[in-house]
């Protein structure tokens, strides 16, 4: 096929035609602008944080746990801020291995929001922060960010006082206390390798 110059003095082509030629034959310039918007969630499995946080109080759900953890894995070695994340509903089932609805998202978050974690290190030290600084749905694209607050328990951390865990050991876990067990254990084998064995 042949391609003119939609110049309607010099090539007086149908605009049905025309419309038709621009939707099926997107310029380079629209599918990397659509490709900014939306970003796929990474294939990294493992996931950095803090003693504070496994240790810190908070009583979550099974799908509140798995929603923290699969994002978390998102945070790069390198990253100085957080960032917003932006990625597909279907996106979020292929990396969780499960079928997430509208609705149960929905009230995954809304959950999230209304329990915060508590970090305490002593009676009169304490503070409370969200997990997350918003969620956004819209029409299947989801966008979200982790709470400001909790970059110093996920961001450049360099004393040796975390975990690394790895995310296709605890999906499969369907007990939320056995979840946070295993957040402990990792914690625990660190710290005293051989008591641990």
């Amino acid at each position: 096929m042949t391609f003119y110059p939609f110049n309607m003095t010099f090539y007086p082509f149908n605009m049905t035609y025309i419309f038709k030629v621009v939707l099926c034959y997107p310029s380079q310039n629209t599918r990397k602008f659509k490709a900014k918007l939306v970003m796929n969630l990474s294939d990294r499995h493992y996931s950095k944080q803090s003693y504070v946080l496994v240790n810190a109080k908070y009583a979550l759900t099974r799908n509140e746990i798995d929603l923290i953890l699969t994002l978390l894995t998102e945070i790069k070695k390198e990253d100085k801020d957080f960032q917003d994340y932006i990625f597909s509903l279907k996106d979020l089932e292929f990396k969780t291995s499960k079928k997430w609805h509208s609705k149960q998202l929905k009230d995954t978050v809304k959950g999230l929001m209304n329990k915060p974690l508590e970090i305490k290190e002593s009676p009169d030290k304490w503070e409370i922060i969200n997990w997350f600084s918003y969620f956004k749905y819209d029409n299947g694209i989801i966008t979200c960010r982790f709470d400001n607050r909790l970059k110093p328990y996920l961001l450049g951390i360099k004393n040796p006082l975390f975990i690394i865990s790895d995310l296709r050991m605890i999906l499969p876990i369907r007990s939320s206390y056995s979840k946070r067990i295993y957040l402990l254990l990792k914690e625990y084998a660190k710290i005293a390798p051989e008591s641990f064995k």
